[in-house]
């Protein structure tokens, strides 16, 4: 399908790798946590993909940010959620989506401006965006997801977990203090 990226197509066909061999194997039992992009603290020292997208905010010489949007994620909450798939046999073979409400490479410059960080909180048209990518590889990967807002059901994991979600904010700033911006 050309509307999948690769990464998320790998993504899909190793769960659904893994849950095949569960069902294979009667001593296995699998219950995955799907986290949608990771914002917040880092502990490693080596940022990933997802702090990327605050590392070019935060650096970025561009007057303003695709309108492009994502559902983060607080590491911290990740962390939780795998210790309950862990600790609570009432989890096992449970798909427990994670996914806060969407928002915006702008908003999330907007949430780094309000905490004192210098940053452009323009939002690009996406004409100009889709013209920056015939010179720009970096414009060339977000035009995929220009105009579109995915929105994921996590009612599931809510209900089995209780879980709720770092704000947004939270996520964002310790995650920009954590690669060493303030």
């Amino acid at each position: 399908n050309g509307d999948v990226s690769a990464y998320t197509k790998s993504k899909t066909l190793a769960e659904k790798a893994a849950r095949g061999f569960a069902r294979s194997h009667e001593d296995v039992s699998l219950t995955t946590v799907n986290p949608n992009v990771i914002f917040g603290p880092l502990h490693s020292g080596k940022s990933g993909t997802s702090l990327r997208i605050i590392e070019s905010i935060v650096q970025s010489s561009y007057p303003g940010f695709p309108k492009i949007s994502f559902a983060p994620v607080d590491v911290r909450d990740v962390a939780w959620m795998h210790a309950e798939a862990l600790e609570r046999d009432e989890l096992d073979g449970e798909r427990l989506m994670m996914a806060s409400t969407p928002i915006t490479m702008p908003q999330i410059a907007r949430h780094l401006k309000s905490n004192g960080y210098k940053v452009r909180t323009m939002a690009l048209p996406n004409i100009v965006v889709k013209m920056m990518a015939i010179f720009i590889k970096e414009a060339r990967l977000v035009t995929r997801g220009l105009g579109t807002t995915n929105h994921y059901d996590c009612s599931n994991t809510i209900e089995k977990t209780g879980w709720t979600s770092t704000s947004q904010e939270e996520m964002i700033v310790s995650a920009a203090k954590s690669l060493g911006f303030q």
